[in-house]
């Protein structure tokens, strides 16, 4: 049987504030070519001092939660470069914010450069076991 996987819904959030690159370059005495060549970019957001992983996460997954609910999310991938403390994977903090059921379990890959692929790779893979799911 086949099972035809995409994605239904998406969202993302980014940092309040944006640097251009042109003053990390003259700040940091590299040619402005490492940025615009090298990366092609010409500015990066920056957090704000209230922002981080966990607030970032929820802020761009709470708008499908709001349109698509809970109840049938069972698993939640987040992938992220960063960690917020030595404690505690920040996918329990995202959990709590996002009011998930107790059910729901929350995966953590780290590597965001092949995080949000992984994390893709890893979806198709729990919906095509059990296509009734969400991820």
């Amino acid at each position: 049987m086949s099972l035809s996987v995409g994605i239904h819904d998406l969202s993302f959030a980014t940092g309040e504030f944006v640097l251009p690159h042109t003053a990390l370059a003259a700040y940091n005495g590299t040619e402005i070519g490492k940025y615009h060549l090298g990366i092609g970019q010409e500015s990066m957001s920056v957090p704000a001092a209230d922002e981080d992983i966990v607030t970032m996460a929820a802020a761009a997954a709470a708008p499908v939660v709001a349109r698509h609910g809970t109840d049938k999310i069972r698993t939640v991938v987040f992938a992220t470069e960063s960690s917020i403390d030595q404690a505690k994977s920040a996918g329990v903090y995202v959990h709590a914010l996002l009011g998930l059921r107790s059910a729901t379990r929350v995966v953590e890959l780290k590597q965001a450069c092949y995080g949000a692929t992984a994390a893709l790779q890893f979806a198709i893979g729990l919906i095509q076991r059990d296509p009734a799911q969400q991820v």
